[in-house]
Formats: structure tokens, sequence, C-alpha cells
């Protein structure tokens, strides 16, 4: 599931405007301000997720410039999903700026947890997530 944040979702739009606002404001660093924020939004989204096996939890990535197909074994240790997430953000080059950092999880049934289904209240793990750290920026 990749939502992008230019999607019509509320808290995707709040985070997206303030995303916009803050970095305008900010001075310094901006590869460091990117991975803070890119780690905020997994972390949240990690820790938001419903675990029953552990699969959609530990399928949480972050890749930067592009998106891959992998779906990674289950793994009730939330913490492999983030140590990941570290690593690639580190890999953010000091010239950083305009690079697109995705968060998306491959689980074919995450659309349907974030979402919901007419069976299934939504759980909106990364919605909510983005307009949590949209908040926090202001």
């Amino acid at each position: 599931m990749v939502i992008p944040i230019n999607a019509s979702l509320g808290s995707a739009d709040l985070f997206s405007l303030a995303l916009e606002k803050f970095i305008s404001s900010a001075e310094g660093d901006f590869e460091r301000l990117l991975r803070k924020i890119a780690l905020q939004v997994l972390v949240g989204t990690v820790l938001l997720t419903p675990v029953d096996t552990g699969l959609l939890q530990n399928n949480w990535q972050v890749n930067i410039g592009t998106v891959t197909a992998d779906v990674l074994d289950a793994n009730k240790d939330k913490g492999g999903a983030i140590s990941r997430a570290i690593g690639k953000l580190a890999a953010i080059p000091n010239n950083g700026i305009g690079q697109v950092i995705f968060i998306y999880n491959n689980v074919e049934y995450a659309i349907f947890v974030e979402f919901g289904t007419e069976d299934m209240k939504p759980r909106a793990m990364l919605r909510d997530t983005l307009g949590a750290v949209a908040i926090s920026l202001f």
C-alpha cells in the first residue's frame, strides 16, 4: 500500500501543508530534518499497526526514490521495521533535498486494515500518524 502524500485523505493533506510550511521556515540541515520526520511517521505507524502474526507490522518499509515489491517475513518484534528504516534513512545524501521518501507496506491486506471494509472498522495507522506528525510541525 503506497499512499501518496498529496492524496485527498485529510491527514495527508494536513501533513503535506505542515511539512511545506515547516521546511520553508527551517534553516540548516534539511537532510536531518527529512530523516527525523520520516522516522517519526514510520515509528508512529508501526506502533499503531495491529499485530496478529506480525506480518503487517513488520512490513512497513522506507525507501528513497523508489518502492520495492518485497514482502518480508512475519515478526512480532516491531524493532525490525524501525531498525531497517534507520538504516535506509541514514543513506540520504547530504544534498538530499528533493529526494522522495516512500513509507509503504506491501502486505496485500494492508489497505483494508488502513481504510476498513464493510465488516471491519478502519485502523488508519498511517493517516493518524501523518496527522499527528503534521500537528507537531506547527
